[in-house]
């Protein structure tokens, strides 16, 4: 099920390789203020390796969107006590297809994890987050703890993702994905 595309153009790939993430710093980096605490390092070398270790623990399953082939995209999964907290980065240039690149995802997540149910921490001024998590079904679920940022504390609005809300309000791309897969097997 994992590494097939809904558009044809996309696709997801488990396992994010280490020689990708000075790509993903440079996205990072540019909407740094919409998605990072300060826990992050800011040098490109030290986060690379910040990133790496991160993505090598146990419980993270992480993967690489793509776009025609190229890398437009991450998805990181983190096992928590109730639920997978998620946390996407994306290349601008993927905004415009942004929804079905990360219906990718999240199939694959639910599918991987055995998670039913997703969590994203989203810094409450993160508009275009916030509004593609309400496209493919998430909801803000209230506020939590503010998290640091450039020495400032940062409201947070925590989203969830219930599997079957998910299901629902995407069955028309569940439906097509399936389609896609019974031909590629030939049935």
């Amino acid at each position: 099920m994992i590494n097939r595309a809904f558009n044809p153009h996309l696709s997801v790939r488990p396992g994010f390789p280490k020689t990708e993430l000075p790509a993903l710093f440079v996205w990072f980096d540019r909407v740094r203020d919409s998605i990072a605490d300060d826990a992050a390092p800011r040098d490109m070398f030290d986060w690379v390796e910040w990133q790496w270790d991160r993505m090598c623990a146990e419980a993270v399953f992480t993967l690489g969107i793509y776009k025609d082939g190229a890398l437009c995209g991450y998805c990181e999964s983190v096992d928590g006590d109730d639920l997978a907290w998620i946390q996407l980065v994306l290349k601008r240039d993927l905004w415009r297809t942004a929804k079905p690149a990360v219906n990718l995802c999240l199939q694959d997540v639910f599918t991987a994890t055995g998670r039913e149910l997703l969590g994203f921490k989203v810094f409450r001024h993160n508009s275009h987050l916030k509004g593609l998590l309400n496209d493919v079904g998430a909801r803000c679920a209230g506020d939590i703890a503010p998290r640091s940022q450039s020495g400032n504390l940062v409201q947070t609005d925590l989203y969830v993702l219930p599997e079957i809300e998910w299901q629902k309000r995407n069955v028309d791309f569940l439906c097509a994905v399936g389609e896609r897969e019974l031909a590629v097997v030939g049935v």
